[in-house]
């Protein structure tokens, strides 16, 4: 073997274009069949300078002595398929393979393949479109294929979201287990090496069947990473489904069995897929549906309009803690900032101030411009109602705590500090629907509503992050710091104002 020298990528992806032997670039591929060490420097592109090669294949492995496997170089093994022998080396490792690999014509549909389908479609349309959601339904899909002997041990079900968080659910069921686990993949996992290099990308692009043996695809447990069992399958499966959209979602299982799956199950899939995408879009709609009401207008809100809570001027009175905060200076600091800047600083400022109310509990009902309404229920026994009023003091604790964080990080970065004012106050509020017989909003409306936003006004003119009301403060077991009588804009008398424990004058 004579040894050649490579440079190129740090990261052992990309094809091999140009090496160098003593020092010298050279043409002379004919006898090229090295293995030796990649230098860091970008991509190894195809195709370089005057070096007429073919690329044939590499795998990377982390350098030796290198525990990380984040090393700047790696030991990468290179077979280089020469234009004159249009082989590769003898003794080189088994390559890993390319998605295109794994794509496979669909096997011809006969008897034997209907007769393993057809009991799983009866099933699916007698039962399983009942089930009350997609799990429900991928539970008793495993079951019912391997009651019509589909020798699995592994069902995954991939559906790709409409969801500002999530790219896709997999639901994957356990033969051993029974079970279904639920995994949430986020946006930017399409975007990711152990994605692109999978097969699943070939089944969105218009393949109808992709199998193959997951050890010789590196990228399979990154990719489902969260599961257990990857050393048992020997053969994996996958076809589309495809919704009435024309949008694609992924059927697959896996199986242990020495000789991996018979042509009459990987055809029998594509019988029950259609059937199976049908089922299944009654459900995702459903859930769709459930996740954008969560997202758009807060838990509660959107099962009360999904219960049939719709009409306008229908809602109850109820008792709660009023959260009100905005950030303070924004107009002026929108007429100076750039759109793309100001949206990304008010994305921080609601994740930094409203997860500490979702995590005490507390239900965000709308952002207005750079504000937030929210509101903490308050139950009617008195043990509880401690318990609400005490959850949103600890929620507003936690966001003076997260906003100092974060102006620590401003200021290390040479930007100018935030400051924010909120207001808490307690009373009856109507909870319901308001608004045009056309355009409606589920919120909460009242005196209580009202006087919460002249608090949260103050608490600027204080130089305060957060002051709180009479009306919430006796709904605590602890007394709070008084801030002394105070004018608030509409109400005739002054009113008392307490202050956050050690919460200092900003």
């Amino acid at each position: 073997m004579m040894p050649v020298r490579l440079l190129g990528a740090s990261d052992g992806r990309g094809t091999i274009g140009m090496a160098i032997q003593n020092g010298q670039e050279t043409s002379n591929s004919a006898a090229w069949r090295a293995v030796d060490r990649a230098e860091p420097g970008g991509h190894l592109t195809q195709g370089h300078g005057a070096c007429n090669l073919t690329p044939w294949r590499f795998s990377a492995l982390p350098r030796p002595g290198d525990s990380t496997g984040r090393c700047p170089s790696y030991q990468l093994v290179v077979m280089v398929e020469s234009e004159q022998t249009g082989s590769p080396a003898a003794g080189m490792p088994d390559p890993p393979p390319s998605p295109a690999d794994f794509v496979a014509a669909l096997p011809p549909v006969t008897a034997a393949a209907k007769a393993r389908a057809q009991p799983v479609i009866d099933w699916i349309t007698d039962v399983g479109r009942l089930t009350p959601g997609s799990a429900d339904l991928v539970s008793g899909l495993g079951d019912a294929l391997v009651a019509a002997g589909f020798p699995i041990f592994k069902v995954l079900v991939g559906v790709r979201q409409l969801h500002p968080e999530l790219f896709a659910v997999l639901h994957v069921w356990d033969a051993a287990t029974r079970s279904v686990l639920d995994l949430g993949r986020r946006h930017g996992v399409q975007d990711t090496p152990a994605f692109r290099r999978s097969p699943i990308p070939a089944l969105f692009a218009g393949a109808e069947l992709v199998r193959g043996a997951p050890n010789r695809w590196p990228w399979f447990q990154e990719l489902l990473g969260g599961l257990e069992g990857f050393e048992q399958i020997r053969e994996f499966a996958m076809v589309p489904l495809i919704g009435s959209g024309g949008q694609r979602s992924v059927f697959g299982v896996w199986t242990d069995h020495a000789d991996g799956l018979a042509d009459e199950f990987t055809a029998g899939m594509s019988l029950i897929a259609p059937v199976l995408a049908m089922a299944l879009e009654g459900k995702a709609n459903a859930e769709l549906a459930a996740n954008l009401l969560d997202v758009y207008v807060g838990t509660e809100s959107g099962q009360r309009i999904l219960a049939g809570d719709i009409r306008r001027g229908s809602g109850h009175t109820i008792q709660a803690v009023v959260w009100f905060c905005d950030l303070a200076e924004f107009t002026a600091r929108s007429e100076r900032t750039p759109r793309d800047t100001l949206i990304g600083l008010l994305n921080r400022f609601f994740d930094t101030t409203c997860r500490p109310v979702t995590a005490n509990g507390g239900e965000i009902l709308k952002f207005m411009g750079d504000g937030v309404l929210a509101i903490f229920r308050l139950p009617e026994d008195g043990e509880g109602r401690r318990s609400g009023a005490a959850r949103a003091l600890a929620a507003a604790r936690a966001a003076v705590l997260a906003m100092d964080a974060w102006n620590r990080e401003r200021l290390e970065a040479g930007e100018d500090g935030l400051h924010f004012g909120l207001a808490l106050h307690a009373g009856n509020v109507m909870y319901g629907n308001v608004g045009t017989a056309r355009r409606l909003d589920f919120t909460v409306i009242g005196p209580a509503v009202n006087q919460a936003a002249r608090l949260q006004a103050l608490a600027r003119r204080l130089g305060r992050s957060v002051v709180l009301s009479a009306a919430f403060a006796r709904e605590l077991a602890t007394p709070l710091p008084s801030l002394g009588r105070h004018r608030l804009r509409g109400v005739s008398r002054r009113v008392q104002i307490y202050a956050l424990p050690h919460d200092a004058v900003r």
